[in-house]
């Protein structure tokens, strides 16, 4: 049951996200847009794709027809009709200066409606964009200047903006809306992410993403300490929500403190249309791409020239290790944790050791939630440790030595049994451990204080697989070590390896898994378009796990060569080819990739990309589908998280066997649907092919639509006998592939006159109200609808008045 505003009402408290007002409304500044409620289903800031949500939106309970209001007096400014965006919309100027806009009504007031109508007639379209003169409409506080709906892009709702005098949209809520919600944001995961080579988190090149723990409401932690160093930004994936809510909305502000010092924030207050696909670059592109979801930085992207943020600086946020040779004087323990900390946010860099991190994140109320953790700075560094065997087949560590100016703090060892790893005792002290400074000279033999501990009393039992791990004075970890005892054995399995290239925006990660145990941990060789071979820094991480990284800006050409050798159990060696791609295309300059067989191309303009991006393209048949009539290869294109500015050209050459080429495409795969979309099939005659513009990377392929759209339920019905003499006439169009570019391609005539039909794309309804009375007799609608692919479809049907 609709609510019902009259002059003069005192609005209810409402639980959660309810709008409170306790004045009389014509004594309020500013109106509540609607009648339909008080509640909020988006708000300013959320993420749309390639921008920002400008505006909130308000809850209509699934229905249309609630009154709209003009929150101050005014006149309106501008009024535009469309079947998709933000359908009918109404663009009120207040007497501040600011501009009120509603979007996706069902209608507008009679006045305004009459206006849109008569524009209608005279372009002979649905689709009207119309500026009204200052005094053509004025309006007073509270007059209905419109009726929701579900017009334009979504469900059933109302888009609600205010932009100020130079059409900076506003965040509504700071217009004195006083919201009742005590629903603290709610918090799921918190990324760390390495932002250039010479990083890493965990010991690994890669983002780790966590799921902090719940404590009570508006209280997280993270038990874990994370261990980062070189550059690295924190992200979080949080949201909002109501009470009577069931959808999450974004939040209003976000702060990082380290050590008890804020490191960076920003809220949603105003933003800018000119800046809007920064959006991308405030949210973790990289990590919604590879499907953890949206996560909001805690940092300042490099290219991210939006200003809102404090401190409003390049890579403000970033948490920056500081070099431990830079502070000799923290080499010693004495030097408390405090000290490090001052010394750190001082400088802005943080010094080896544990330091605490707080995320705070509220929504417009002030409800806040907290997450707490530790980062761990400090590189993961390698151990080696020395392993001796006496003629009794006892094996024993003798020294563990470190080439990194580290001092180990801990050591611990385990034996393989079967697939669990069980400890084995150690006796170890700092007085025990051997250090071999980087450059240094030493014999393990000599170290005067080192206790040779046992690992295994018999060696000869049954193979042994040994792993050992150590933490240095501030606890940061080393690497595993381990260790395969040497049997003999007559005939071991050559290596069977399998890589993955991981490409980030400087660098490759390289992972390389085998699955049996290496006699040796794998040399990597690189061969680049240069004279000399580089040997590529390999890192044990699992048993059988290996990775490493490979600066791209390095190298040149598009295709590398690597060498990879290491030997089976048995010593017996074994070497292996691997190539990769990686094609740089720079900002600021016009540039193109191109598959191999050179039917398919990528052309950059100066404004596509943001970074230099190392791209390759795969092409890949073995994923056709009977589904789908494919008139190429697919065609894709890597990295699929390289984050492109303003987009791209996908060029598919024709082949020369195809005919009828209008029913020709360019589409890509969405990874989540499984299904193929229509992009667009601009044809360029002189290099013969099919063209679309991209904002991503994904499989690309030419695919023919023959099929022609679907007309069906055609109202009033055939042969139908009314009484109602202003029917409303309406039918539903579907296409299955291509799809229908506009309200345009639809065409419906009533005895042979075109109607002026509303196109609701997303429900595939196209309808027409009859306006004046029509005279007893015959009537015949025909109806055309016409796809992206010029297959055309026609449809007659007859209804009487009676």
């Amino acid at each position: 049951m609709r609510k019902i505003l009259i002059p003069l009402f005192v609005l209810i408290v409402l639980p959660s996200f309810a709008l409170t007002q306790s004045k009389p409304a014509n004594s309020l500044k500013y109106l509540w847009p609607t009648d339909a409620s008080k509640y909020l289903t988006s708000v300013f800031g959320e993420y749309r794709a390639r921008r920002f949500h400008t505006g909130i939106d308000v809850k209509t309970w699934g229905k249309t027809g609630y009154k709209i209001f003009a929150i101050r007096s005014g006149y309106i400014l501008r009024v535009s009709v469309s079947p998709g965006g933000y359908g009918k919309a109404l663009y009120l100027k207040l007497d501040t200066g600011e501009t009120a806009v509603y979007a996706h009504l069902s209608k507008f007031s009679d006045k305004i409606q009459k206006l849109v109508e008569r524009e209608q007639q005279r372009l002979g379209k649905y689709r009207v964009n119309l500026y009204l003169k200052k005094d053509q409409i004025s309006v007073s506080q509270g007059d209905v200047v419109a009726y929701s709906g579900q017009t334009g892009i979504g469900a059933p709702h109302l888009h609600f903006e205010i932009r100020d005098a130079n059409n900076v949209p506003l965040n509504p809520l700071s217009k004195g809306y006083q919201i009742s919600d005590r629903v603290k944001p709610i918090v799921r995961r918190v990324s760390f992410s390495p932002l250039d080579v010479d990083s890493e988190v965990n010991g690994d090149f890669k983002p780790v993403v966590v799921t902090p723990q719940w404590i009570r409401s508006g209280e997280y932690v993270i038990k874990e300490p994370i261990s980062i160093w070189g550059n690295v930004g924190i992200a979080v994936r949080c949201f909002d929500k109501g009470v009577s809510s069931f959808s999450g909305y974004g939040v209003y502000s976000l702060k990082l403190f380290v050590d008890d010092a804020l490191r960076f924030e920003y809220s949603y207050d105003k933003l800018s249309f000119q800046k809007n696909r920064m959006v991308e670059l405030e949210r973790d592109y990289r990590l919604s791409r590879r499907q953890f979801g949206r996560f909001y930085k805690l940092y300042k992207d490099k290219f991210n020239t939006k200003s809102y943020y404090r401190p409003n600086k390049l890579w403000a946020g970033v948490l920056k290790s500081a070099s431990l040779t830079a502070r000799p004087e923290l080499q010693s323990k004495s030097n408390s944790g405090s000290s490090r900390q001052n010394m750190a946010a001082s400088s802005g860099s943080l010094y080896p050791g544990l330091h605490e991190f707080r995320i705070e994140t509220a929504d417009y109320m002030g409800n806040t939630s907290t997450i707490r953790g530790h980062v761990l700075v400090g590189a993961a560094f390698n151990i080696y440790p020395v392993i001796a065997e006496d003629e009794n087949g006892q094996l024993s560590l003798r020294d563990v030595v470190t080439y990194d100016l580290k001092k180990i703090d801990q050591l611990e060892a385990f034996i393989l049994n079967g697939n669990q790893w069980q400890p084995i005792p150690l006796s170890w002290s700092e007085d025990d451990s051997y250090l071999e400074e980087k450059g240094g000279e030493g014999n393990p033999d000599e170290a005067e204080n080192f206790n040779s501990t046992v690992l295994v009393k018999n060696s000869s039992v049954k193979p042994i697989v040994l792993k050992i791990k150590a933490r240095d004075e501030f606890k940061v970890k080393s690497r595993p070590f381990f260790y395969v005892h040497p049997q003999p054995i007559e005939t071991a399995h050559a290596p069977q390896l399998t890589f993955s290239y991981d490409y980030y925006d400087d660098y490759l990660r390289l992972e390389i898994s085998s699955k049996n145990l290496l006699g040796s941990k794998p040399e990597v060789i690189l061969y680049p378009d240069r004279p000399n071979p580089v040997e590529v820094k390999i890192q044990q991480t699992d048993l059988k796990k290996f990775i490493g990284r490979i600066e791209l800006s390095k190298l040149s050409g598009n295709f590398h060569l690597l060498k990879i050798v290491t030997e089976s159990l048995n010593g017996e060696a074994f070497s292996k080819f691997e190539q990769f791609e990686a094609r740089p295309v720079r900002p600021r300059k016009t540039d193109h990739i191109t598959a191999s067989d050179e039917n398919f191309w990528v052309n950059f303009w100066s404004g596509s990309l943001y970074r230099t991006i190392y791209t390759r393209v795969v092409i890949d048949s073995s994923r056709f589908s009977k589904k789908y009539d494919f008139a190429s290869h697919i065609y894709d294109v890597e990295p699929k998280d390289a984050l492109l500015n303003q987009g791209a050209f996908v060029h598919i050459r024709i082949p020369p066997s195809q005919s009828n080429t209008e029913q020709l495409g360019v589409y890509y795969k969405d990874r989540r649907k499984g299904k193929w979309i229509f992009i667009d099939n601009s044809f360029d005659v002189k290099a013969g092919s099919m063209s679309a513009k991209i904002l991503s990377f994904e499989q690309f392929a030419l695919i023919r639509d023959s099929e022609p759209p679907e007309i069906t339920r055609i109202r009033p019905g055939r042969n139908v006998h009314l009484k109602n003499r202003t029917p409303r006439i309406s039918l539903n169009v579907r296409d299955a592939l291509s799809g229908i570019k506009s309200e345009a391609e639809i065409e419906i005539r009533l005895n042979g006159r075109r109607l002026i039909a509303e196109y609701d794309p997303e429900r595939a309804r196209i309808f027409y109200d009859i306006k004046e009375p029509l005279a007893m007799g015959r009537y015949e609608i025909s109806v055309r609808a016409e796809d992206n692919a010029q297959n055309v479809t026609t449809k007659t049907s007859v209804f009487w008045i009676d």
